[in-house]
């Protein structure tokens, strides 16, 4: 389940736009909300993207999508 807490606050420092995000995934962005919240999960495809256009690092992945 995804820490939704986290990953809001991560997308916050970014200053990336959520639909910028959910566009880049290739997704609307209510199922980048849905998702975002736990209501669905993301792919790993999802997460790789997210990886790089968030620079997380393996512990911000781990602890955001693997907890």
């Amino acid at each position: 389940m995804t820490n939704t807490a986290k990953l809001n606050e991560i997308i916050r420092v970014s200053g990336l736009d959520r639909a910028f995000i959910a566009h880049m995934l290739g997704i609307s962005s209510s199922s980048f909300e849905n998702r975002a919240n736990g209501h669905s999960e993301f792919t790993s495809a999802d997460i790789s993207i997210m990886r790089d256009l968030l620079n997380l690092s393996n512990d911000q992945l781990t602890e955001i999508f693997f907890s």
